[in-house]
């Protein structure tokens, strides 16, 4: 049996399962309606206050998977606000939060667990817990895609 290597929080979207490292995680919040931001990427749900503190939240789902429609209606017919069940935000690196649909637990993964996987041209890790495939996410990959803005004072808040 190979060392233990990380502890990894497991956190779906749509149908798809992430792994983050869970040390890069501050806090998991409740989902809190964000207030927009002008002019930011369609990724960047927003800011959210939590205790006194502003955080910009990264829809995770937009942010992987682009193309993705999202439209679910009421019974008038009505398209809802954003409906998709449970709502997490994972909050990391002093301000900045992770918007997924479910984060549900850790695993702990050893060496041996993570392969790598070739798709594209692009190189991704990923672990199989008992069939179940879970990619994992580099938060700081995340934030070197200049999603969240680097001059916060400068973005205009709307209502």
């Amino acid at each position: 049996m190979s060392d233990v290597i990380n502890k990894y929080l497991i956190v779906r979207v749509s149908d798809n399962y992430y792994a983050i490292d869970i040390f890069d995680i501050q806090s998991i919040v409740e989902y809190k309606q964000p207030t927009r931001l002008i002019g930011s990427p369609e990724e960047v749900l927003g800011l959210i206050n939590h205790f006194d503190k502003l955080w910009s939240v990264i829809d995770l789902k937009k942010f992987y998977h682009k193309d993705f429609i999202n439209v679910q209606l009421n019974e008038d017919g009505v398209p809802t606000e954003q409906s998709r069940g449970c709502k997490t935000i994972l909050l990391f690196d002093q301000k900045n939060g992770l918007l997924v649909e479910e984060a549900s637990r850790t695993e702990n993964v050893e060496a041996n667990d993570i392969k790598k996987v070739e798709i594209e041209g692009k190189e991704y890790s990923v672990i199989n817990m008992n069939g179940q495939l879970a990619c994992i996410i580099n938060l700081a990959e995340i934030l070197r895609k200049e999603i969240v803005a680097e001059n916060e004072e400068k973005v205009e808040v709307v209502a």
